[in-house]
Formats: C-alpha cells, sequence, structure tokens
C-alpha cells in the first residue's frame, strides 16, 4: 500500500515554496512517501514527482528546477499515481514468457511518456507505432479513408507479433528511411505505445490493453506545445477527426486500464 497525505493547502504552500513557487496551482494531485516502497516503485515515485515538478515550472516559464529529495511526502499529479498503480497491476499478471502490453488512445494523452516509464521500471522492449507508417510512396488514397490505412501492419507482424524474436527498425518519417536498431528476445515485458496500437489485426495479441484519454482543451494546450503551428492544423484538421473515429469503434470491453490526463493549470488572479 502507498502512504499518502492529504494535500491541504499549507501542505501545497510549503512544497512549493521550496521551489520558489507561490501556491497558485489547480490540478488534482496526491502525496506519497517513500515508506513502504520498494527500492523500483521508490526510483519511480521520484521520477514522477520530478515530471510533476518540471510541468509546474513550465507553467511558470521557469527552467532548471531540480527536484529536493528531502520531502516526507512528494507530491505527483493523480494520473502518476495511476501510473504507479498500472505497474503494480502488470507486475502481478500471470504469463509464461512474455507479456505484450499495448498503451493506445488520445494524442498528446501521454502514451509515451507512460511507455518509457514502463519500460523503465520492468527493462522492457517498447515498440512505437509510428515506426510503423508506410512510406509515403504506399499510402494510396483508398488507404487515407481506412481508419489505421497508415499503419504497416504486414511489417509489425512479421518483425513483433508473428515472430519468435523483436526486430526493432525505426522509420524516420522525414527521411523516408528504415534504421534497425536492433534485435532482441522476445520476452519479459513488451510494450507497444501509440495510436492505432488497438487495432483488430494487433489487438488479438495483446495480453494487457491501457488506454489514456485527455480533453479537446487540454490535448489542444500540449500539442501547441509540441509542434509547430502547420503541424497543429494538419493534426486539428487531418489526424485528429481520425483517431476520434478510431477511438469511438474500439472494443472497451477488452481494455484492462484506463488514465485519464489532465494539465496543471494556474489560478486566476
Amino acid at each position: 500500500m502507498f502512504k499518502t497525505k492529504i494535500i491541504d493547502e499549507q501542505f501545497l504552500h510549503e512544497y512549493l515554496d521550496a521551489y520558489g513557487f507561490p501556491a497558485t496551482i489547480k490540478g488534482e494531485f496526491v502525496a506519497i512517501s517513500l515508506d513502504n516502497l520498494g527500492e523500483k516503485q521508490k526510483e519511480l515515485l521520484i521520477n514522477l514527482a520530478h515530471l510533476t515538478l518540471f510541468e509546474i515550472c513550465r507553467l511558470h516559464d521557469k527552467s532548471g528546477c531540480s527536484l529536493e529529495l528531502s520531502h516526507e511526502y512528494f507530491l505527483i499529479k493523480y494520473e502518476y499515481l495511476l501510473y504507479m498503480i498500472l505497474c503494480e497491476k502488470i507486475e502481478n499478471q500471470d504469463y509464461n514468457e512474455y507479456l505484450l502490453v499495448a498503451i493506445d488512445g488520445n494524442c498528446c494523452a501521454g502514451k509515451t511518456t507512460l511507455a518509457k516509464i514502463l519500460g523503465d521500471f520492468f527493462e522492457a522492449t517498447v515498440i512505437h507505432m509510428d515506426d510503423y507508417f508506410l512510406p509515403k510512396e504506399r499510402y494510396t488514397e483508398d488507404l487515407q479513408d481506412e481508419i489505421g490505412g497508415n499503419i504497416d501492419i504486414n511489417r509489425l507482424k512479421e518483425e513483433v507479433l508473428d515472430n519468435d524474436e523483436v526486430v526493432i527498425n525505426r522509420f524516420d518519417c522525414k527521411t523516408q528511411t528504415y534504421h534497425h536498431e536492433k534485435t532482441v528476445a522476445k520476452k519479459g515485458v513488451i510494450v507497444i505505445e501509440g495510436t492505432f496500437s488497438l487495432l483488430e489485426a494487433v489487438s488479438r495479441h495483446i495480453d494487457y490493453a491501457v488506454i489514456l484519454t485527455i480533453s479537446s482543451p487540454d490535448q489542444k494546450i500540449r500539442l501547441i506545445q509540441r509542434e509547430s503551428g502547420d503541424m497543429v492544423e494538419e493534426f486539428e484538421t487531418k489526424w485528429l477527426p481520425q483517431e476520434r473515429k478510431y477511438l469511438n469503434l474500439l472494443d472497451y470491453a477488452k481494455v484492462n486500464f484506463y488514465i485519464n490526463s489532465k494539465n496543471i493549470d494556474k489560478e486566476t488572479e
């Protein structure tokens, strides 16, 4: 069990004051102690507390914040508590040689961040759906009208799903070239992250499915932070409508774990 603390105004003020911030933030938080945690869980909590602080720093246009390790309780976003619970859930799964975990959901909901966290926690192999985009010359007009038509499912099957090993080939969309990174044993936790990782052709291979969601306003804020102006417009007019259509058609009865992502906001003065 995690040792948690109710976050009141005094705790929040003292915690943020240690970093030179006023207690003028809004969000869903939880404070967790390192007590009763194993070594991997302690490392995870510190990492999540750092990510929470990073978002607060960015909100205040400040960089270079270093997490103080002298806290009795560490402040993390509530969704990060769900990350910790998810790690426990996956750790308790029964499987033979490998467990295939899919992380799907909205753009900018935190899929890549969660995949990295699972990768570090379990020393897992992480597969990115972005590396399975079809080259432009193969992405025909017919496929543009098909949900997930931009994904090279056959290559994903050959290199990961139907293979005795996991072949990791990164696809560079800018140069339209493939880069072989490594071939690894198909064992332990294997994570496939990205939109369309629960397409029907993929989901039949998945042992544990995770969905991340985010509201449209929060998604747009993250999209603006991540992409250039032209790309934001392309996402809004092309990719996000296709994403919504895809997510509306998913069989959610097969999803094991849900996480709703929310941004940290400043209180209006």
